[in-house]
């Protein structure tokens, strides 16, 4: 399976953003590809999903009420990483999925097909699929029709795209128009010679002073703003415009506001296909500033004919002490009054911050006879200050005296501004390329000689101003690729290359280069272009590879890693005809470290095993980590394969030591070969895994390897698991009643309910038939709520028909004090019922006292017996409980397991043992009950040793709820009756 890279991902989301589609409402269109995959596959659940950085987000759902699942935990990750369809039977048998919380949890996906949203790009964005809580098959067919549903999906996807685009073109093409209006003032119309619909842009209303639509365009409101003086010019322009002929002029208006305005009016014809005119457009420009200026400079020559060379500035001269005696032009640039601006009165129109200085540069010309030149500000005559350039020369008397001074200023506002503005856009590409670690450079194609911006020095150091120079400095390993990048170039394309660079002093950095040729007839063609210092990203490049693709804690191949390299050994040891191994490990009791030596512990162990691991293969196979306390190795061949998975388990059992203790680490191997049992990836893994499971069954600490019959077993467990799953959800489980008798009076003390399958085709099942389901936790934890429920329910109707039955046991199992909430849960459960708590009773194994968690379940069975809740310890005697848990564990009653009473008649060791445990729980205040008990000897047996309580088929089979008031009411006359017949007494004497 590919593994998407960093870049790829980052194009991908790229790909996805541009659709502009997440967070969108519902549509139609795509809920109507989801009801057809729900329809046509008959499947509860049916998504059409988009796959972002770290969610997948449903645009269409049936049969889910959620919106968005976090990325990691989803199928459809998966899915993207492949055109083909992704199709999963089972999940719990999926290494990929099986601990995924959307299977362990709400939805329970057990079957999972999915197909790819594969843009036209090749951008895979997301998928559309189906989901089951149960496995299911899922045909060649069925992965067609899915994946037409997908190409469906993707059309309306690019649909939706094109219609966005659509959109922000017209918007920016209106945007533009608006913009080219409001700052060239400018103004446009059209009139339909058809229908006579005359129509004018906004900025065409606001040229005569009106807001848009709040009068109507016409031709009556055009004239009614016309200068008097224009009308007959705009008379003969409507003319034109009325008989279809193409009309340019000028003419005043009076705007709504009484200001009068310049127009530029031009007009045209649009013909249609047939050659007539259909109707005419025109363009209203607002000159006014220019003929204005135009009116200004007609002014400024008249009055300054004699000096033409300097017919644009300010005219003026000065005495001899620099008083300034008269000026032409000044009040036009200022606003100050001709006179005001004699004497030393112009300085009241220089900026604040230029005063002095032109006070004192002005005054040395004056001392020294130096040409005056000098660079400030002035007030214009609208109140903005605008640079000017002063420049005066001395006149001077035949004797060298200086007589006067005659000089011009010269209003430079754009000048300067454009220098500023240049300088301010040259400190800006400074700031810009030094920030972003990059400089400018320039290469002459003739020449070769490169010109570099300043800054780069600071990036690749001293650098050769030469191009094959600069060439040398170029990684070996990249300076072909940037030869080709660079005659692309040459050749006009635009290119971009990424290399290796050696600097000076011999370390080595990664740059981009991007550049093009430029040619004009005024210089020689050059290549342009910008060069990026990418060390940094690539150094980060590589990290958020080796975190994508190797464990944090063993530094080990990761699961992604591992499914990589298998395809490659499965597509490389094909074209070879070889054969290889796939191993998986999974340590042995790897939780019980954790729980009890914590995980600082546990992260040792791991880290040890990995060690181990790679120490115990060749250079030719592969260790992966693939989570939790799992591993997998690709063994390079098939020969020697039991040696050598015996060599690894013998090296993983090795002692070592951690924090002053000394710890064990064994496993259990699972084996599948290449080509002999699977070929592909996913089979290799899955078998791999069938044959862990099985090691783990014959004992753990050990290996097997995959055969057929291994997978007829696995698969037959697998159904036997969705079996009950799905009697889980038909409440096929019922509990069966066996009660438990006094074995002095015989008296019906209470019940043991024990769990029955109504099976639809095979009858009643006794958990023999599906022990297998209590290996799965979850299972486990159902049917004992389940079956809690149903007592529950049974014992509300014996009472309301009034029997009393004394207590009701049921089992509860390991997977159920896992859970912290147990005891709360079973509380508010029986709360609920109204039903006080001293009718029941838990039973449970002495493995729930061995495993991990001591002081949790301790605390989980203290709290049940303080709220009234006997606790019974069932099968005594069959396990390593020892006195240390009666003592811990608050304990009321010990079941003697049925191995022991069924042979009590010919068995003396083991009727010593009844006897020993009977005595024990008397000691502790204790009371004992016998299980199995099936012939009348027996009972005589454990009659005379004391023991209290018993049950078995010799007094009931176990029996329905319904049958329950019948034994009370007549059967339990008959029990009565067999435990104390006459006989008892004369064994007690005996």
């Amino acid at each position: 399976m590919p593994i998407t890279s960093a870049v790829n991902e980052g194009e991908r989301l790229k790909a996805l953003h541009e659709l502009q589609i997440l967070q969108t409402e519902p549509s139609p269109a795509f809920e109507r590809f989801c009801t057809l995959a729900h329809d046509s596959f008959n499947a509860p659940i049916a998504l059409v999903t988009l796959v972002d950085r770290d969610r997948q987000w449903f645009k269409a759902k049936r049969g889910i009420e959620v919106k968005e699942t976090s990325r990691n935990s989803s199928f459809c990750r998966v899915t993207i990483e492949s055109d083909e369809v992704l199709v999963v039977r089972d999940a719990l048998l999926d290494d990929r999925f099986s601990s995924s919380p959307l299977v362990l949890g709400e939805p329970h996906i057990r079957f999972y097909a999915g197909a790819p949203l594969v843009l036209s790009s090749g951008h895979r964005v997301g998928s559309i699929c189906v989901i089951d809580q149960k496995s299911r098959s899922f045909s060649a067919e069925d992965a067609k029709l899915l994946r037409t549903l997908a190409e469906g999906v993707v059309s309306e996807l690019e649909r939706h795209k094109s219609d966005l685009d659509q959109c922000d073109e017209r918007q920016r093409k209106a945007a533009i128009v608006r913009h080219s209006e409001a700052t060239a003032g400018l103004g446009s119309w059209e009139w339909n010679l058809a229908t006579s619909e005359l129509t004018w842009s906004a900025g065409l209303f606001r040229l005569f002073g009106y807001e848009p639509l709040n009068v109507v365009p016409g031709r009556d409101l055009f004239m009614k703003h016309v200068h008097p003086e224009d009308l007959e010019v705009a008379e003969t322009a409507a003319a034109c415009i009325a008989r279809g002929e193409p009309m340019s002029t000028e003419l005043r208006i009076i705007r709504r506001d009484g200001e009068m305005r310049w127009l530029s009016s031009r007009a045209e014809a649009i013909t249609g296909t047939n050659g007539t005119n259909i109707r005419m457009i025109g363009i209203l420009c607002d000159v006014t500033d220019a003929r204005r200026a135009q009116i200004k400079l007609q002014e400024s020559e008249e009055r300054y004919r004699a000096l033409t060379e300097i017919s644009s500035s300010v005219v003026w001269h000065a005495t001899a002490d620099g008083a300034i005696a008269d000026g032409w032009g000044w009040d036009t640039l200022t606003g100050q009054g001709r006179s005001e601006g004699l004497d030393d009165g112009w300085l009241d129109k220089l900026h604040p911050d230029d005063l002095l200085s032109t006070i004192a540069i002005w005054m040395q010309s004056v001392e020294t006879g130096q040409i005056y030149n000098h660079v400030f500000r002035v007030q214009g005559n609208v109140g903005t200050y605008r640079w000017v350039h002063a420049h005066a020369v001395p006149v001077r008397t035949k004797e060298g005296f200086i007589r006067e001074w005659i000089g011009t200023t010269t209003d430079i506002e754009e000048q300067r501004q454009a220098e500023l503005n240049l300088a301010a856009s040259e400190e800006r590409m400074r700031l810009a390329l030094e920030a972003g670690k990059m400089f400018a450079w320039d290469v002459d194609i003739e020449s070769g000689l490169i010109t570099r911006s300043a800054h780069f020095i600071d990036i690749i150091g001293e650098a050769p101003e030469d191009l094959e120079g600069s060439l040398l400095r170029i990684d070996e390993r990249d300076r072909q690729r940037f030869q080709d990048a660079f005659a692309h170039a040459r050749a006009g394309i635009r290119t971009s290359v990424k290399f290796r660079y050696i600097k000076p002093d011999g370390s080595m950095i990664w740059l981009q280069l991007t550049g093009c040729a430029v040619r004009n007839s005024s210089s020689s063609p050059r290549i342009i272009g910008v060069c990026f210092d990418i060390t940094d990203q690539k150094v980060a490049e590589a990290k958020l590879w080796q975190a994508a693709n190797f464990d944090a804690l063993t530094g080990l191949p990761n699961r992604q890693h591992l499914q990589d390299h298998l395809s490659h050994a499965i597509d490389q040891t094909k074209r070879d005809a070889g054969a290889f191994s796939v191993l998986i490990v999974d340590l042995d009791h790897f939780k019980d470290i954790n729980d009890t030596l914590g995980h600082d512990a546990g992260d040792a162990v791991l880290q040890i095993t990995a060690s181990r691991l790679q120490a115990a293969v060749t250079a030719d196979d592969f260790v992966a980590r693939l989570g939790g306390d799992e591993f997998a190795i690709l063994l390079a061949s098939t020969s020697e394969l039991h040696l050598r998975t015996k060599t690894i388990l013998t090296a993983l059992r090795e002692p070592f030591m951690f924090d002053g203790r000394t710890l064990e680490s064994r496993a259990s191997i699972g084996m599948a070969r290449y080509p002999d049992d699977g070929q592909t990836a996913c089979e290799l893994m899955k078998y791999a895994d069938m044959a862990l499971y099985q090691a783990k069954q014959k004992g753990r600490n050990g290996y097997a390897v995959y055969s057929k019959e291994l997978q007829a077993s696995t698969e037959a467990r697998v159904q036997l698991i969705s079996e009950v799953a799905d009697g889980l959800k038909a409440d096929q489980f019922v509990p069966y009643y066996q009660p438990i008798v006094c074995l002095r009076t015989g008296e019906v003390t209470g019940f043991e309910a024990l769990a029955r399958w109504q099976h639809p085709h095979k009858g009643l099942l006794s958990p023999y038939s599906f022990s297998v389901a209590f290996e799965d936790a979850e299972l486990s934890r159902q049917l004992t709520a389940a079956m809690a429920r149903r007592v529950i329910a049974d014992a509300k109707t014996w009472l309301q028909l009034g029997f009393s039955f004394g207590r009701l046991a049921v089992n509860f199992s390991a997977a159920d004090f896992a859970d912290t909430d147990f005891a709360s849960k079973i509380r508010k459960t029986i709360l609920h019922s109204e039903l006080p708590s001293n009718l029941f009773k838990v039973e449970v194994t002495e493995g729930v006292f061995l495993g991990a968690g001591t002081d949790h379940i301790e605390a989980t069975l203290r709290e049940l017996h303080s709220s009234g809740i006997e606790i019974a310890l069932d099968d005594f005697g069959t396990g390593y409980a020892s006195l240390t848990h009666l003592k811990k564990f608050p304990v009321d009653q010990i079941k003697i397991d049925r191995s022991f009473v069924s042979s009590l008649e010919h068995d003396h060791d083991n009727a010593q043992i009844v006897r020993a445990i009977t005595q024990l729980a008397q000691g502790l205040n204790m009371t004992v009950v016998a299980e199995g008990i099936e012939t009348e000897t027996q009972l005589r047996v454990l009659q005379t040793m004391g023991c209290e309580y018993g049950q078995g088929y010799l007094f009931s089979k176990p029996i329905a709820a319904t049958r329950i008031p019948w034994l009370l009411e007549k059967g339990a006359s008959s029990i009565a009756h067999l435990v104390t017949v006459d006989e008892v007494g004369s064994l007690r004497r005996a």
